[in-house]
């Protein structure tokens, strides 16, 4: 589950932002990537840590 967890809110992630800079790059008129994520970013819920964890990453990097 951690693993998982993971994949999908840190990897995934990067991976959008990764495929989305070089067309906004290539087009010369800079842009914005949005990325959202849920509360468990912030606040710690009970028998969930790899989803809060995750999540706290993933907000750390923006």
């Amino acid at each position: 589950m951690w693993k998982d967890m993971f994949d999908v809110n840190l990897t995934g992630v990067f991976n959008t932002v990764r495929a989305s800079l070089p067309s906004m790059v290539e087009r010369g008129e800079g842009g914005s990537v949005v990325l959202t994520s849920s509360t468990a970013g912030l606040l710690g819920y009970l028998k969930h840590g790899a989803l809060h964890c995750s999540e706290a990453r993933a907000l750390s990097a923006c």
